[in-house]
């Protein structure tokens, strides 16, 4: 884990690991050519990663304003 002085970015972290990880995948599979069943479920996988981490960063920065 990174060391950061800002707590909420050190919880948002895996948040931010999952989702590379999981856009990675869906591009290693597209342009692999795996079937297309396997890189919608990646493509479905990546885009819910994306949005959990999304919503985890304004909430944090709502509660930053607070």
């Amino acid at each position: 884990m990174v060391q950061t002085e800002d707590p909420i970015l050190e919880i948002g972290e895996p948040l931010v690991r999952q989702a590379l990880e999981a856009l990675r995948a869906y591009h290693d599979a597209r342009d692999g050519g795996a079937p297309a069943e396997e890189v919608e479920r990646l493509r479905q996988i990546a885009e819910s990663a994306s949005k959990s981490l999304s919503i985890f960063q304004r909430d944090a920065l709502h509660s930053k304003d607070r």
